[in-house]
């Protein structure tokens, strides 16, 4: 590996470490969602599992990680972008190694099974970070991430009641946007 090659490994995982500090606290989401859930008339929340957490971490790392991808090869590739597909590699082997050691690639996802006369839901397939990334990275513009992300939030912490807990997401969508804004600025604007 050429000098020019560890230096894209090693802004790779320090950006990926950076990122790892942007999940929200289980605690203080566990708050925000029973808070929310009281307001929607006839809504019990339901008990929030380790697979719940794991699930919105994995949907807030993608989220992030498709905004570096995407933002980070504009704002700071774009005058070499021979080293783009080295960081962009390395960081998600970061992730994807992230995902296998806390079996996250193992948890299933939530997904409409049928819509009338109630919404109904069902586990799909196991979670696949790079099929999510790419979900992101092809959207087409920032306001169709942001409600692909909404939505995945929802479906994450309470199928039932998703309309009600993609709230959530929206109202943390864009501090997420804020903290990868800076933790590319500091990794990569050197």
């Amino acid at each position: 590996m050429t000098e020019k090659a560890n230096i894209y490994e090693e802004k790779a995982h320090n950006t990926f470490k950076s990122l790892l500090n942007i999940s929200l606290e289980e605690e203080l989401f566990t708050a925000y969602y029973r808070d929310i859930i009281k307001k929607t008339p006839g809504a019990e929340p339901r008990k929030v599992e380790t697979e719940d957490v794991l699930r919105l971490k994995f949907e807030i790392m993608c989220f992030a990680l498709s905004h570096c991808i995407v933002s980070g090869g504009i704002k700071y590739f774009s005058n070499n972008m021979d080293n783009f597909p080295k960081y962009t590699k390395s960081l998600l082997a970061y992730f994807v190694a992230y995902i296998k050691r806390l079996n996250i690639s193992d948890i299933r996802e939530f997904v409409p099974s049928a819509l009338e006369p109630t919404s109904t839901f069902e586990y799909s397939g196991k979670l696949d970070p790079m099929k999510r990334i790419k979900e992101y990275v092809e959207a087409g513009s920032p306001d169709r991430v942001a409600e692909i992300f909404v939505k995945k939030v929802g479906y994450a912490i309470d199928p039932d009641h998703q309309a009600s807990t993609s709230i959530l997401a929206a109202i943390h969508a864009p501090h997420i946007i804020e903290e990868v804004e800076v933790i590319l600025a500091s990794v990569l604007g050197e």
